[in-house]
């Protein structure tokens, strides 16, 4: 079984792909809909992976979180072990910038 990190707004898509939900999946869903950010959640991840180096799954709490601050984002980098220089750290604020 392969391993797939999900954004909350690709679990908000799969639960309202559902005919009937469950009281908990609704209160997932009006939670997610209050605090989600990022809509197109892949496509930012891939540029994450692919232009920062970020791994798959410090680069899918970036996507949840959205941080506004260099030290936001060193915060959760650095909780996945990951160090970019001062320059791919600005690059990633400006494209969550551009998300939004």
């Amino acid at each position: 079984m392969e391993k797939k990190y999900i954004t909350q707004a690709e679990v908000l898509s799969i639960l309202k792909e559902k005919k009937e939900t469950t009281e908990l999946e609704n209160s997932a869903i009006e939670f997610i809909e209050k605090f989600i950010k990022i809509k197109k959640t892949r496509k930012f991840i891939q540029k994450l992976e692919k232009e920062f180096e970020v791994p798959e799954n410090a680069a899918t709490k970036i996507a949840d979180i959205s941080p506004e601050t260099r030290e936001e984002l060193t915060a959760i980098l650095s909780s996945y072990s990951v160090l970019l220089d001062e320059k791919k750290l600005d690059g990633i604020l400006e494209g969550i910038k551009q998300e939004l």
